[in-house]
């Protein structure tokens, strides 16, 4: 992930004491175009660790966002705390697992897939699916990044 990070100090005015607060506003702007704005308050922090932490919070909110779409993470119906924990518990296990899964295949292949292709691989294997080896295989090859698409030959030696 590469962005351009600026940062500028700002004051907000608390209406209940009329004080000011320094705060730091962190512009951070991607390489598509995207400009995200966050108010940060950490007084002794440099740009550099400021950026560092917000990097940090997009991938929890990558894993959130990934939770909720491919895992159910939103759609526990339960009465007790307990089983909202045996839930989150249980979410939790199915990222692991998913992140095990894209991290060995890039290690082992530099393939890079996403959650949606360990699930679909999953539901084929599992018989839920019925698509042919090809259809899947071709689905992978075309999501890959340009400089890193495999022959299906050779993905097929790795399967």
């Amino acid at each position: 992930m590469k962005a351009w990070f600026h940062a500028r100090p700002v004051y907000i005015l608390n209406p209940l004491t009329g004080r000011r607060q320094q705060l730091t506003l962190l512009i951070r702007a991607d390489k598509d175009g995207t400009i995200k704005y966050s108010l940060c308050h950490c007084p002794h922090c440099d740009i550099r660790e400021l950026a560092y932490r917000q990097s940090k919070r997009y991938l929890v909110e990558k894993a959130f966002r990934e939770g909720k779409k491919e895992l159910g993470l939103n759609e526990y119906q339960t009465r007790s705390e307990e089983s909202r924990h045996k839930h989150m518990a249980m979410i939790m296990l199915g990222q692991l697992f998913l992140n095990q899964e894209k991290t060995y295949h890039y290690q082992q292949s530099n393939l890079w897939l996403t959650s949606q292709d360990v699930l679909k691989s999953l539901k084929n294997i599992l018989g839920f699916v019925k698509t042919t080896l090809e259809d899947f295989l071709t689905e992978i090859i075309t999501k890959q990044p340009p400089g890193k698409r495999l022959l299906k030959k050779q993905l097929y030696l790795r399967i």
